[in-house]
């Protein structure tokens, strides 16, 4: 608003804004912080962003000759006319506002502002970068270079590196170049060992500058030297990294921060890709030597993106005569294989060195494209290390074979130097494996296959021995280290070939290649197909996609079955010798990864997107600034090399994740797979189990249909088999291998946590709910277990799958699965898995045979039945009745024993209500008929009432928390919040309260109301008739309920009243009966005691007069209202609590009409007059107060003209009472001590009464009567009560912030005046505070006059005779001065500093006639009130600056130092000024004393310095 709202055509907008600006100005001090940092660095950071948007679009719509308005759509940006625009020199007025604020927050320390105002910094520079970008640079290198402020590196560096978009940018600052080298040298301290954030932020401005290093005029020996000083303090970096502690359970290090793999890799990616070619070679060289040395464990992760960037930069295509791989590979090669009686194995290195050099090597292969030469030995290492014991190494073997497949098969980015202007992705060469890469691959994943087969066959490995083919493994060895081993290698092979072993694409994406071929027009290609196609990243293919050998020739399928194969026999012999071997087991699941999971476990690829996004968001102000106006595509098209290459590495990781389908074409061995990860998912051990269930629901996510139900059918029949013990048969006709526990036959608890685990997942519930067939064999699975848990853990677990279950529930229909469009081939019929279908009928009748099995255990039997009626109830449909058996069940569980049974009968019940109309008619009036016939049955509405009131009295107690407990689980919050109290069946209609007045804290359930409302609603004129018979009793206090106290009766009695009235229609009552409903409302209501039992009447009136206007309630609630109004009278000897219920029913009569309904008018007429009375408003009782306050405020809403007019005559009848109390005019005797109090009680009302018609947020109406109840206000702060004072000041401060319009503040301003000559001081200071917010929430909406004045009449009080007021209106006068233009004062100014030196002689004088020993004549009052006023206001002056020294700020501070020995109170003041003065400007004392002349300095000095205590 504050950008888009400036214009040429209102200067004043401009103004406001650089006063705006003046405002927040200090509050960016490096000295001042607080809450308000971090909202104010953002407001600035989003204002900054919208002023570089503005003028970027305005710019290119004048360059493009667009001079008329534009209005925005889809694809166009508005922009202004000409006259609207901004012209040149107003940006560089708001340029020379902002500049100094962004200066001051790079230096704050809080990080979030520093971050913002660097983001400023950077906004303000795309938009005068000639402006703005030098001297920030000059201040960022001084801020670097000064070894006297260390402080400020952190903020340099940080300046630099978001600067560097604009200031490496040719077009909009060309000199930019010039700067790079001195900055690229400066910034080398920046990378320090004690200091990772300062080292992060170099990295980012690295990454950033690199993309200028290849077009500057850098010399190649400057490159070359800042490369290797780079280098070597990265490693110096690296080696005093600390070892990182041990990841939590939520896979972070708590508390240890150290820098970001991800920033790094950014930044040496970069740098490398601008290198030249000799450079990058030295470069690579040196880390070649650095990692050939001893190891560096704790940094092994940076040191890996070294060599992998590095080794990938030097590389070029194997033709070529220079390779990475001559530096990297026989180095390390040669150190880590040594010849041992003419055969290479590995060295007598330490288990640490050998591990750390095979993980460089590695990281090397991924990168060098000319491994041919090194393959042997490559290989033979790997393998080597698979023969050793220790885990370290046989794992770094692992990854040297999946680097040396990734190097061979794998697509990716070439490191090349792009044209910085280049537009196009297309420009980005791409490294794709060939026919000869690809059949190496093979080659190597075969041969690694049948050394894994050896192990698993116990045989050692052998590297000697000669590979014929897959060996057969009929049987597995239990041999725990070779298995380890195995393990490990075909977790390496089917990670390492996943680019083979991804089969070939999907028909429709190649069928969208052939269709949209590289350089086509892609104009009409629809979002789906783009989608599909993904062509950004490249048209190259996944490993055998597109025109590849692997193409239909079942090389990938064959790998892929013989891979997994081997996993399924391993880990089935270990799950089958070796059942609790729980570390054996779990590292069986480590290979598992199916179909697209090796592509998408990794989190890089979403890393790189974010990190694309948030590179894209610090340039798109500078694509911006050089845009086109309406150019064609986005914003990505001008962004640099280095972002476009971060987004189509994100984009191709999805393409390769969406194309992979390894294992589709393989169902034995898929469905098989997906059977042991169901058992094992319900395994004893925590960790298989976890690592199963995430390999089985991530591989549900992308099987096929048949194989994701026969998947969960498995589990939701394992829950129900682990719950007694029975091996029954699972979908696909297995049995499932049931374990049964010591010392428990029946139940295996372990198994019912591991299976509640897996059916609670994202992947399977929803699914579940989709589905009848499955929803209904989950249902009763679910009350199986949900009965069988008796322990702790399973007992919770069934919790939350019962409450996860509940919570996904939709209505569901019966037909099949039915899914939308896709281009994949989904098959026409899914089979059913088992040979029926259950019908919902069927599905009810299990559920209450369930039920009627009755056992000897009456508390099984409570339990079976409440878990029964929770499944029915979610088992309501609105396409299918349900039986009316299930109606019956619920409309009698209304008055069930059991309270778990009556909180869901009323859910269901409120659910048949809102249902039936979408049933047959027929099925409909069944269901109906069996309700009416039910509640009208003798003595059910009885019964059911007080059920009602058991369950009220429950209600926050643990009643029935010992007994109704399932297992370890409670039922009773299960049943009432199984679909929340918010349930839509259980709140429909409209929102209750219906007002703006907010509900009071009562205790009626609102939930309760709805469903006597809906019941009422339906079958009302037959239950008219027995309600009588049950309302009456508890209405009057003459029936009790057994177990339940009267007032609990008494809220369920107002809820069925309520309830009753608001859903009886008015057509269906005679006029006796709305009698005959509002004497049980009146009966009710007399009996209410206690302050809860008056807010819960209240409660009940509300909700009876804001019916509808068809209701009942709407005729009862004009016969309530009028009884309430009519019994206004304030009886001070009535007792305390009968006046106030009769105050607060008349309140809630009225709380919820309309404002502007005529029926207010007469209303007021006749209540006004008995609330605004003397004895009214001093009433001695406090709670009495409280309610004429309460009930005044809501009729200070109504708008009604007839109202108003009433309303203001109360306003100024009980103003001009309280605004001419004279205090000083009573006598001192016992009467007038009386009266004293009575104004004070008074005052208390009209307070709390200002109070809460602010508080409760609406003043429009109010305002209008501000300047008449001002006066008053301002007088109840003249009173001794503490308590009082405080409820006085909190209504003026609540006032002040009112909304009031132009002319109201005028006039209340008027007040303030009239109200600053009054003869009381606490009148006259109150007048400040009150002034002070209204200047400065009305500052930018009122005239300068009236701002003026409000200065005059503070400047009048700071000669007030009394200390206090003065001392007050000085405070307050500082923040006028902040707010004010300095023109404006100018005349205060010079007026204060000639009053100062005017009377300074009369002062002198004495001073000498005093130390002459002559007793001088005591000072004229007169003259010392002046005198000190005009020093309280120059103070005012000085403390309104707090960072900065003014040029008008030396001449005050001298004037000052002339009153240091005046008498007290003028020198008290002036020494405390000093020592404000030094504290705030201390810090920066240094600059600030060059604004002072040495005369002026050396007196001010005086003052500022204390002694030395050694002078």
């Amino acid at each position: 608003f504050c950008v888009y709202s400036l214009t040429p055509r209102c200067p004043e907008s401009f103004k406001y804004l650089k006063r705006l600006f003046a405002l927040v100005k200090n509050f960016f001090h490096p000295s001042n912080n607080g809450r308000w940092s971090s909202h104010l660095a953002s407001f600035m950071g989003h204002l900054t962003a919208c002023l570089a948007a503005r003028v970027s679009t305005e710019r290119a719509a004048t360059r493009a000759g667009v001079l008329t308005a534009v209005y925005s759509d889809n694809q166009t940006k508005p922009v202004p006319p000409l006259e609207d625009r901004l012209s040149d020199d107003s940006i560089r007025e708001l340029m020379d506002e902002l500049m100094p604020i962004v200066h001051l927050g790079l230096h704050s320390k809080v990080g979030y502002v520093t971050v913002q105002s660097s983001a400023s910094a950077r906004d303000l520079a795309t938009i005068l970068p000639a402006v703005v970008v030098q001297p920030m640079l000059e201040s960022a290198f001084e801020g670097l270079v000064s070894a006297s402020t260390p402080h400020r590196t952190s903020a340099a560096l940080k300046t630099l590196a978001t600067l560097t978009p604009v200031f490496l940018d040719e077009d909009l600052f060309p000199n930019g170049v010039e700067f790079l080298p001195q900055a690229l040298e400066l910034t080398l301290p920046g990378i320090d060992p004690n200091d990772p954030e300062k080292t992060e932020a170099t990295l980012r401005f690295i990454a950033g500058a690199s993309a200028r290093l290849s077009s500057s005029q850098t010399s190649m020996d400057f490159l070359d030297d800042y490369t290797h000083q780079l280098l070597e303090r990265i490693f110096s970096f690296l080696e005093a990294l600390e070892e990182p502690p041990k990841k939590n359970r939520g896979g972070s290090s708590a508390g240890y921060l150290t820098l970001s793999p991800f920033i790094f890799l950014i930044a040496i990616e970069n740098l490398f890709a601008s290198l030249p070619t000799p450079v990058i070679l030295s470069a690579t060289e040196r880390i070649a030597r650095e990692v050939s040395k001893s190891s560096v464990v704790n940094a092994t992760k940076f040191y890996a993106i070294l060599v992998r960037v590095s080794a990938g930069a030097a590389a070029t295509d194997s033709e070529g005569s220079t390779s990475s791989a001559l530096i990297f590979l026989p180095l390390l090669i040669n150190q880590i294989l040594e010849e041992e009686d003419g055969t290479l194995c590995l060295s007598s290195l330490s288990e640490k060195e050998m591990v750390w050099r095979i993980r460089m090597l590695a990281q090397a292969c991924r990168t060098c494209n000319d491994l041919y030469p090194y393959l042997d030995k490559l290989f033979r290492i790997a393998i080597l290390a698979m023969k050793k014991s220790e885990r370290p190494v046989y794992k770094a073997g692992g990854r040297l074979l999946r680097g040396i497949l990734e190097g061979l098969t794998a697509i990716r980015i070439k490191f090349s130097n792009l044209p910085l202007d280049s537009n196009s992705v297309s420009d980005f060469e791409w490294w794709e494996p060939t026919q000869k890469d690809f059949d190496k691959g093979v080659e190597i994943l075969n041969n690694a296959l049948f050394f894994a087969e050896g192990l698993a066959l116990g045989k050692e490995i052998d590297i000697t021995e000669e590979i014929t083919g897959p060996r057969e493994v009929t049987e597995v060895k239990m041999e725990r280290d070779k298995l380890f081993r195995a393990l490990r290698l075909l977790h390496a092979i089917q990670r390492a070939g996943r680019w083979i072993m991804a089969g070939s694409t999907a028909d429709c994406f190649e069928d969208m290649e052939k269709k949209y071929p590289v350089g086509s027009d892609m104009s009409g290609m629809t979002k789906l197909e783009a989608q599909m196609i993904l062509k950004k990243p490249s048209f190259a293919g996944v490993g055998g996609e597109y025109d590849s050998p692997l193409k239909n020739s079942g090389i990938s399928d064959g790998m892929w079955r013989r891979t997994y194969t081997l996993i399924l026999k391993i880990l089935k012999t270990v799950v089958e010798k070796k059942p609790d071997d729980g570390s054996l087991i779990y590292r069986c699941l480590e290979p598992i990864e199916l179909a697209n999971e090796p592509f998408r476990r990794s989190n890089k690829g979403r890393v790189t997107v974010h990190a694309a996004r948030g590179y894209k968001a610090a340039y798109k102000p500078v694509v911006a600034a050089k845009r086109d106006f309406n150019a064609p595509g986005g914003m990505g098209r001008s962004m640099p090399a280095f972002i476009k290459k971060l987004r189509l590495e994100a984009l191709h990781e999805t393409r390769v994740s969406m194309c992979a389908r390894a294992g589709f074409a393989s169902d034995d061995v898929f469905s098989e797979i997906l059977t042991t990860l169901a058992d094992l998912s319900i395994n004893d051990f925590p960790l298989v189990r976890a690592e199963s269930r995430g390999a089985f629901t991530r591989a549900l996510r992308v099987c096929k249909l048949t194989q994701r139900r026969s998947g969960t059918m498995r589990v939701i029949n394992a829950l129900e088999n682990f719950c007694d013990g029975a091996a029954t048969k699972s979908a696909d006709g297995d049995a499932m291998q049931i374990e049964k526990k010591d010392g428990d036959e029946k139940i295996n608890y372990e198994g019912i946590i591991g299976a509640a685990d897996v059916l609670r997942s994202s992947s399977v519930l929803p699914y579940i709910v989709r589905d009848w067939k499955l929803f209904t064999e989950m249902g009763l699975a679910l009350m199986t277990g949900m009965i069988a848990a008796d322990r702790q853990d399973a007992a919770s677990m069934m919790s939350l799958l019962f409450s996860k279950f509940a919570s996904y529930y939709r209505p569901i229909a019966m037909d099949k699965l039915a899914l939308p469009e896709s281009s994949f081939e989904i098959p026409a019929a899914i089979p059913e898995v088992s040979t029926r279908m259950l019908e919902f009928t069927e599905y009810n009748e299990i559920l209450f045979k369930k039920m009627q099995v009755k056992s000897e255990d009456s508390a099984l039997n409570w339990r079976i039945e409440s878990l029964v009626s929770v499944m029915l109830y979610i088992g309501l449909m609105p396409e299918c009745p349900p039986p009316t058996k299930v109606i019956e069940f619920f409309v009698l569980g209304l008055a069930s024993e059991l309270i778990s049974i009556r909180q869901v009968s009323m859910k269901a019940v409120c659910q048949v209500l809102v249902l039936a109309p979408t049933w047959p008619e027929k099925e409909m009036l069944a269901i109906l008929d069996i309700m009416e016939k039910t509640f009208t049955g003798d003595g059910f509405l009885r019964k059911f009432v007080h059920m009602m009131a058991l369950d009220q009295a429950d209600d926050g107690s643990d009643g029935y928390n010992d007994v109704y407990s399932l297992g370890c689980l409670s039922l009773l919050p299960m049943a009432k919040n199984v679909d929340g109290d918010a349930c839509w069946t259980l709140v429909s209609g409209y929102p209750w309260p219906s007002s703006w007045v907010p509900r009071s804290r009562d205790l009626l359930a609102i939930t309760r109301v709805r469903l006597f409302e809906s019941i009422y609603h339906q079958f009302g004129p037959k239950l008219l008739p027995l309600t009588k018979e049950v309302v009456e009793p508890l209405a009057n206090d003459k029936e009790e309920v057994k177990g339940v106290t009267k007032e609990n009766v008494r809220i369920i009695a107002a809820e069925l009243i309520s309830g009753s009235i608001r859903g009886l229609r008015s057509t269906d009552c005679a006029e006796a009966d709305f009698a005959q409903m509002a004497s049980w409302a009146q009966d009710l209501l007399n009996v209410f005691t206690g302050p809860e039992g008056i807010v819960n009447g209240g409660t009940m009136l509300r909700l009876i007069c804001s019916s509808e206007d068809s209701s009942a309630g709407s005729k009862v609630g004009d016969i309530l209202r009028s009884r309430f109004c009519s019994a206004v009278n304030i009886d001070t000897s009535l007792p305390a609590h009968l006046q106030a219920r009769q105050l607060r029913y008349l309140h809630a009569t009225v709380a919820d009409l309309n404002p502007k309904d005529a029926k207010v008018v007469p209303i007021l007429a006749e209540v006004l007059p008995s609330l605004n009375t003397q004895a009214s408003f001093s009433h001695a009782l406090k709670h009495v107060r409280e309610e004429i306050a309460r009930s005044l405020s809501l009729f200070s809403q109504f708008s009604n003209e007839g109202a108003l007019e009433v309303y203001f005559e109360n306003v100024r009848t009980v103003s001009s009472r309280l605004a001419t109390f004279d205090r000083e005019q009573e006598g001192e005797d016992e009467t007038g001590e009386e009266t004293k109090k009575a104004r004070s009680r008074e005052g208390e009302t009209l307070s709390r009464w200002i109070s809460i018609v602010h508080w409760n947020g609406d003043t429009s109406v109010f305002s209008r009567y501000m300047s008449t109840v001002l006066p008053a206000m301002f007088a109840n702060l003249d009173d001794s009560d503490p308590e009082r004072i405080s409820h006085a000041r909190l209504a003026l401060s609540l006032a002040a912030q009112a909304k009031l319009p132009v002319a109201i503040v005028d006039d209340v301003v008027a007040v303030c005046e009239k109200t600053a000559a009054s003869p009381r001081w606490r009148v006259r200071g109150a007048v400040l505070p009150f002034l002070q917010v209204i200047n400065f929430t009305r500052m930018f909406a009122v005239d300068q006059k009236v701002l003026a004045k409000i200065r005059s009449i503070v400047l009048s009080l700071t000669k007030d005779d009394q200390l206090e007021v003065r001392e007050a209106a000085a405070h307050t006068l500082v923040i006028l001065i902040r707010d004010a233009d300095v023109s404006q004062l100018k005349d205060i100014l010079s007026e204060m500093l000639a009053s100062v030196r005017n009377s300074n002689e009369i002062f002198l004088q004495q001073r000498r006639q005093r130390r002459g020993g002559v007793k001088p004549p005591p000072f004229d009052a007169a003259t010392v009130l002046a005198r000190h006023g005009a020093v309280l206001v120059l103070s005012s002056f000085v403390m309104s600056s707090p960072y900065s020294v003014p040029a008008w700020m030396p001449e005050v501070l001298l004037a000052l130092t002339l009153c240091i020995n005046d008498p007290p109170p003028i020198s008290t003041s002036v020494q405390k000024l000093f020592a404000e003065f030094w504290r705030t400007h201390r810090d920066e004392w240094q600059t600030h004393k060059s604004a002072f002349t040495e005369d002026e300095l050396e007196a001010v000095s005086e003052l500022l310095i204390s002694p030395s205590y050694y002078a």
